[in-house]
């Protein structure tokens, strides 16, 4: 099978020249420390995160909580000792009292440990080589129609979530009361309930287990699945 462009770039521009060779290809936080194989250099995807107490990687934000806040805590995300690329600089969002960009991040990742402020955070890379993570829109269609295309790639669709205590999915066409059309696709979300204030801006089923509503989601395209890095209600 053939890898898809934008994984061969990464690996090629991770790995290339490097003296120690990143292990395996770019993966988020949480699928690196689920391999319990901290040895080596790693390639990992993740939102930079910039505010008053320094510069972080995490796997993903709530952009609607105020004020904006990671989705995962302190000791499953990781701090950066660097200086910031002007590129990277220049390119980060704002939202609220953070900014923040995608990102894949080069280092040797250390930990478990006690690193950063008040000895916070378990794991930390120094002067890691960062560049941006292209952010792709497109859709479910594409997405289901091109799966290879967009694998390990982070993707920007809009669509209608569907949001049940403990599983998410995002569907093309809702009918009354939030039940999907016939001929609606779909496709799994991963880490969507993660973002505790999302139900506040949506509406739910006549038995209130369900929310539902229109969604941008951004996110990685893994496994035929979409990790989720974020969520904002539509209109």
């Amino acid at each position: 099978m053939k890898r898809p462009l934008l994984l061969m770039l990464l690996i090629a521009l991770l790995g290339g020249g490097c003296a120690t060779p990143v292990s395996g290809p770019p993966r988020t936080i949480s699928e690196t420390l689920a391999a319990g194989d901290q040895a080596g250099r790693h390639a990992i995807q993740a939102y930079l995160v910039v505010d008053a107490a320094g510069m972080r990687l995490v796997d993903g934000l709530s952009l609607i909580a105020n004020p904006p806040q990671p989705l995962t805590p302190p000791e499953q995300q990781i701090w950066l000792e660097t200086t910031l690329p002007a590129e990277i600089e220049a390119g980060l969002y704002h939202a609220g009292p953070l900014r923040y960009l995608a990102v894949v991040a080069v280092e040797q990742l250390e930990g478990p440990g006690a690193f950063g402020p008040s000895n916070t955070y378990r794991y930390r890379m120094r002067n890691p080589q960062l560049s941006m993570l292209p952010t792709r829109e497109t859709s479910i269609v594409n997405l289901l129609a091109q799966p290879e295309v967009y694998r390990a790639g982070m993707v920007r669709i809009t669509g209608n979530i569907l949001l049940h205590d403990d599983a998410a999915i995002l569907v093309e066409e809702l009918g009354p009361g939030g039940v999907p059309t016939a001929a609606s696709r779909e496709i799994k979300l991963i880490g969507a309930t993660r973002d505790t204030a999302l139900r506040r801006f949506l509406q739910s089923t006549a038995g209130g287990s369900i929310s539902f509503g229109l969604v941008q989601v951004e996110g990685i395209w893994h496994d035929n699945a979409l990790i989720i890095f974020s969520v904002l209600p539509v209109g």
